[in-house]
This record gives structure tokens, sequence and C-alpha cells, in this order.
């Protein structure tokens, strides 16, 4: 690992891999990727769009929207006067949540971009809610901050955010080491 990517906090693991790696990962895996995570995931990401309480006609973004499980439940909870938008960095993930959209007939209800999150194509003061899960774990330490000002930059004044993440577990978690 190069000092670039090393991580400044102590509390926190450096991400050893760029972002093209990530990419080339996400896309291999797309097709497999609710079987290796699906049940350990989907139970906490449930949990948190619960609190993230989306309304019928709201405007929400998914970063990392992945296989596009909670991208459908959004699109659902913001019904047909809402919109859904979604961005991830792999176009296999992308592909795989166009199916899952269609198949569900909520393809005109989201909106699939394939982009960085630290650097959102979306105007300001777009949304009223920004959802996450096991996305911000992915950035790199230094660029955390710069995801975290990109959705404050398109979350409407009253917005909310939520962010399912992973703990640490000091390094040691199964679940940790093979994400």
């Amino acid at each position: 690992m190069n000092k670039e990517n090393e991580s400044k906090a102590p509390d926190i693991l450096p991400v050893p891999r760029t972002k093209e790696e990530a990419k080339r990962s996400y896309d291999r895996i797309s097709r497999y990727y609710d079987y290796l995570t699906g049940a350990f995931e989907r139970k906490y990401a449930e949990m948190a769009l619960e609190r993230l309480s989306v309304s019928e006609g709201e405007t929400v973004l998914e970063i990392g929207f992945g296989t596009g499980h909670c991208l459908k439940r959004i699109a659902e909870s913001v019904g047909p006067k809402g919109k859904a938008y979604g961005i991830d960095c792999s176009n296999g993930m992308m592909e795989i949540s166009k199916e899952r959209l269609e198949k569900a007939s909520l393809e005109d209800r989201v909106k699939l971009f394939c982009g960085d999150a630290a650097s959102l194509p979306f105007d300001d003061s777009t949304f009223d809610a920004v959802f996450m899960s096991f996305t911000l774990d992915l950035f790199d330490t230094p660029e955390i901050p710069k995801v975290l000002e990109q959705i404050k930059r398109v979350l409407k004044p009253e917005g909310r955010l939520v962010v399912v993440s992973m703990s640490k577990e000091n390094g040691e978690s199964i679940f940790l080491r093979l994400y």
C-alpha cells in the first residue's frame, strides 16, 4: 500500500484498492453479489430504510445501489409522483438493478447513473433524502469528507441522510476482511 492510501485516522481502516480496481471487482461479481452478501447486508439495509421514512412524492438518491434491492423499495415508496435516483461505480451492478426494476415495472420512477459519489452529477438541493448502505466504507479515509460534502450539497436544506456502515471490529471481522 502506498503512503497516499494510508489512513491518517488510527480508528479507520484504509482502503487498499483503487476505484478502478473496485469497479472491476464489482463488475465481475455483480451476478453473484446477492448470494455472497445478500443475507447479511439486506437485514441492516431494510432497518435503515425504515428509519429513512421515504414518503410518496419525494426525490431520493441511493449512492452505491448495488443490485437494486433498496432502490426498488425506494422507488415503490416515492410512488408515481416521486423519483428515485441511483449512482454506482459498477456497470455490472447497474445492469442487475435495471433488470430488477424492469421486472417490478418501476423503471419509469428511477434514473440510474454510473459514477463516483465524490463528484455527484446532480444540482444543489435536489434530494429530500440520500441513502447509502455498505458504501461509505469503500471510500478511502481522505475521500470520505468529499463524499459527505457532495451529499450535503445535493440534499435540500431539511434533507435526510441515512448511512449503513460496517463495524470494523478491530479489523478482525470475517465480513470486513471479505469486504
